[in-house]
């Protein structure tokens, strides 16, 4: 199909362009105007300059010493040494203007990525938080790398187009005046040139790495900074984060910049010089008294000089406008960024007597409400517990009390006046908060104790004792220097987690929030917390979320929060008498386990020996053999070879398929996968549908009852589809059309359609594998959320080795072992539904003559080369690509599990919603 034909849609319009254009040039119009002045100016010396080369050719060829015509120069019958002078000066006029025209688009394209840098991280700093936390991970870095540079290439697009144009315009109407034609031009190539400007091309290939190297620079400020964005809203250090950023940026431009104009003077001084060295050549000639060089015509040059930049019209026209949707996407980024900017009050914040909720609701959908009317006043001095099952809605209120978030109805009142009346920096002086999960930045301890604030040595030192770190960091050899970062191997969780309660308590605040401070832990660590927190009561306002119920001793009195409502909120003897929650989880707790869901009476129950210590539960196609394998490669874990014994899901005992070793059948068979383990080792074992099976998660936990659980979790569109192909790989299902497979789940439920030699036919059910919230509760009402992990797909393809780095500290194992990214279990797909079964009949014998031609082959081959070629014929004959998915279906399983996802988004307190695209369905 044509260009033409394309819909108006998809083109840019003139506006459009005009638009853009003025975005990224709008600032810089006298450069602009320079720049083509300078092209104009060029395009004129160049004209004449190859009028007169026409002329000295004519005039050298026919034996003249002067010119007989008129080259429009006003130099009729001038001596050929003055033609010769005239020419030479243009020349040199044309190569003194390639500096500005060579400098100029370098500056434009150099200060336009500053800018758009600068204006769009200025702008996200300064945003919301509501706004910042839908950013699907690597949204921002993105945008402010490739979208910036590509935007930056559209400027230079536009830079080169002005050039260009100018540059044919004056040829042409150059052309036009001379009005004459040539029989022939000459073209004079001096191939010294290429070696002349090699030390130019070297020194352009420099600069060339140190922009690489500050762009690595760049990016790596700029994740850091995303990572710690929540703190640095608390802290109100936007201003020195940007200072920070800034200084990245700038040391980028400088060598973009030196870049940008050495690769276009290095082209012009050629072109140029190949020019002047033209009309040496010809003045060696005359000066020789050569009579046989040909005759030129200055049209012709003019013409084909003209053609060449009305080339590099059309290509740089086009590349420009290539280059729209990115910078459309950077104005769309910076406009929603500078529009939720949170209104800042003016009323001055001296002391934090109170802190209320009244009637406080809100909800990330309108149908779902998270937090629902709640209301309470806390004096200052208080220390105050907050807890509650699993996606009750605490996270939310921290966020809320944080003002990271505002509430959807009621008010937030500090000192009986509405909170977001309150000037910004005396908030963020008077409110500190320390993360669940500990976020150091790549800097020394002092300065991730300082955290972009002016702090002197005595406040670090002093916070760092309160926070029980000063004696661990003044045991290390550069003590207070040492240089810790996101991967933080040179200190211990516990420890990054003091590093972290020392950086809230530097600044002196008066309150602080703490988010689950000892739920990852070890007792040591958990137990120098709980001294700097008993410490401080009294001292400050303190808000404790907690599962461990022994972190809440010091509270003066809890929050009980149940399913987004305030259900109690008194002191702990109160509470045992009163709060059928608090009573399930603090004796689950007082027994040894964690807290529960208030629908499930605490257990108590011993483990077996021998059982493993961790569970690996997620879905076929999720990850689960890729984390398998990395782990397994850990010296600290043992995993048997044998991955998926599948032991525990009834459901897939009735009938298995055949394995070279087996499937356990008896307790006494599956604990003895485990006897090579070595003392000392963490044992786990992974199985693909343990989440969906409805018996795993209580038969785990009857025999291992302080099991870890880990499972995986990814897209419900994408998860389907290659759920199916894996079935379809290991002979479950035998239609090969997933929307047919999914139109049969109504027939199957009722026992029919089932292929007749499917291994599970109730893993046919397809939407029974996508009730994610369902499987999650049935894992977390046994184990209790702080001995089970939840992984997302996304983040373990995007982030391989950080994410097995959060399964091994989950594990309490050292991450600080070398991780090695694993590519495990492709998709595949059938070339031929009916080749696929009868590779597989024959391979199993099923039925008379695939058990005769077994049989043979049997006979004939040893079991290894049987095994061997079989592989080969599966990989090479029976299966290839998946080729693209059906984009109808997709939009259709993403509208129809679309609640499932908000829900699991509320239940783990993450946007999922936005991260797998469901907020943009049609």
């Amino acid at each position: 199909m044509s260009s033409s034909a394309a819909p108006a849609a998809e083109r840019p319009s003139d506006s459009s362009m005009r638009s853009r254009l003025e975005l990224l040039l709008g600032t810089r119009r006298r450069t602009v105007v320079a720049l083509a002045s300078c092209s104009i100016l060029s395009g004129f010396t160049e004209a004449g300059m190859l009028a007169l080369i026409a002329e000295i050719a004519v005039t050298l060829a026919g034996g003249h010493s002067s010119t007989r015509t008129k080259v429009g120069l006003n130099l009729q019958h001038a001596s050929i040494g003055t033609l010769f002078a005239v020419a030479i000066a243009l020349a040199l006029l044309r190569l003194l203007l390639q500096a500005p025209i060579s400098i100029l688009p370098a500056r434009i394209a150099a200060d336009v990525q500053r800018d758009l840098r600068r204006r769009l991280f200025h702008a996200f700093t300064r945003a919301s938080w509501e706004v910042q936390s839908t950013d699907r991970e690597g949204h921002l870095q993105e945008i402010m790398t490739s979208q910036v540079m590509q935007a930056t290439s559209g400027a230079l697009q536009a830079t080169t187009l002005l050039t260009a144009l100018f540059t044919f315009l004056v040829l042409m109407i150059s052309a036009l005046v001379l009005n004459v034609l040539a029989a022939a031009a000459v073209l004079g190539a001096a191939l010294a040139l290429f070696a002349l400007l090699r030390p130019l091309r070297a020194m352009g290939m420099r600069r060339a790495r140190s922009l690489s190297q500050a762009q690595m620079a760049y990016a790596g400020g700029v994740g850091e900074t995303i990572r710690v964005a929540e703190e640095t809203h608390v802290f109100g250090v936007g201003a020195a984060q940007r200072e920070r950023i800034d200084q990245l940026v700038a040391r980028a431009r400088e060598f973009f910049y030196r870049t940008q104009m050495l690769s276009r003077l290095i082209p012009n001084l050629y072109q140029s010089l190949i020019y002047l060295l033209l009309v040496a050549s010809l003045a060696g000639l005359y000066a020789l008294g050569s009579g046989h060089a040909a005759s030129l015509g200055a049209v012709v040059l003019l013409l084909v000089r003209a053609g060449s930049n009305g080339q590099q019209v059309q290509s740089s026209y086009q590349a420009l406008q290539q280059s729209l949707p990115f910078i459309e996407r950077l104005q769309d980024a910076r406009d929603r960024y500078e529009q939720s900017q949170p209104a800042t009050g003016d009323r001055a914040l001296e002391q934090v007597r109170t802190l209320a909720f009244d009637h406080v609701s809100f909800a990330y959908r309108p149908e779902r409400p998270v937090l629902a009317d709640v209301s309470f006043e806390v004096q200052g001095g208080e220390t105050i517990g907050v807890v509650g099952p699993s996606g009750a809605g605490k996270s939310t209120l921290v966020q809320i009390l944080l003002q990271l978030r505002q509430p959807g109805a009621g008010r937030y009142l500090v000192n009986d006046i509405c909170a977001e009346e309150i000037a910004r920096a005396d908030w963020h002086r008077r409110v500190a908060y320390v993360p669940q999960e500990p976020r150091l930045v790549h800097a020394t301890v002092a300065d991730n104790i300082r955290y972009f604030r002016e702090l002197d040595d005595e406040a670090v030192q002093r916070a760092a004792r309160l926070a029980r770190i000063h004696d661990d960091v003044m045991s290390w050899p550069q003590g207070y220097q040492t240089l810790v970062g996101p991967r933080a191997d040179a200190v211990s969780g516990g420890q990054q987690q003091r590093i972290c309660l020392a950086r809230a308590l530097a600044g002196r605040p008066q309150v602080i929030v703490l988010d689950e401070p000892t739920s990852a832990l070890d007792p040591h660590s958990e137990m120098l917390i709980q001294e700097s927190l008993l410490a401080l009561k009294h001292e400050l306002t303190l808000f404790i979320v907690a599962h461990r119920m022994s972190t809440l001793d010091i509270c003066d009195r809890v929050m009980v929060i149940v399913d987004g409502r305030l259900q109690e909120f008194d002191t702990l003897p109160r509470l045992r008498e009163t709060s059928e929650y608090y009573r399930s989880a603090t004796s689950l707790a007082g027994a040894g386990g964690a807290a529960v869901s208030k629908r499930h009476p605490p257990r108590t129950r011993a483990g077996r020996p021998g059982m493993p210590d961790f569970f690996i539960v997620g879905h076929p196609k999720c990850g689960t053999t890729a984390l398998y394998e990395m782990l397994r490669a850990h010296p600290q874990i043992y995993m048997p070879a044998g991955k998926e014994p599948w032991f525990f899901a009834s459901e897939l005992h009735e009938r298995t398929p055949p394995r070279p070793n087996g499937t356990p059948q008896t307790l006494q068979e599956y604990l003895a996968l485990f006897t090579a383990a070595r003392p000392g080792q963490r044992v786990g074992e992974a199985s693909v549908l343990y989440l969906w099976s409805q018996t795993a998660a209580g038969r785990i936990a009857e025999l291992a009852p302080d099991a870890r659980i880990v499972a995986i979790l990814r897209e419900p569109a994408s998860f389907l589809r290659s759920l199916h192909l894996q079935f379809v790989q290991t002979y479950v299902e035998t239609e090969g059309d997933l929307r047919r497979a999914l139109e049969l789940e109504a027939q199957r439920r009722e026992g029919r359609k089932i292929p007749p030699h499917s291994y599970w036919p109730r893993t046919l059910l397809y939407s029974d594998h996508v009730r994610y919230v369902e499987q999650l509760r049935r894992y977390r009402d046994l184990f209790g959320p702080e001995r089970m992990l939840v992984l997302i797909y996304d983040d373990f393809r995007a982030d391989n080795e950080g994410t097995v780095r959060q399964v091994l500290r989950f594990l309490n194992v050292d991450e600080a072992v070398p991780v090695s990214a694993t590519e495990a279990n492709p998709t595949v797909r059938a070339r031929s539904q009916h080749l696929h079964e009868l590779v597989h009949a024959v391979t199993v014998g099923r039925g008379p003559a695939t058990r005769a031609a077994k049989a043979t082959i049997k006979a004939v081959a040893p079991r290894r080369v049987r095994r061997g070629a079989l592989h080969a014929v599966q990989r090479n004959v029976v299966f290839t690509e998946p080729g693209a998915p059906d984009k109808q279906l997709m939009g259709e399983l993403r509208r129809r599990y679309h609640g499932e996802v908000v829900a699991l988004s509320e239940y783990l307190g993450r946007d999922l919603v936005s991260l797998w695209g469901y907020d943009r369905l049609g």
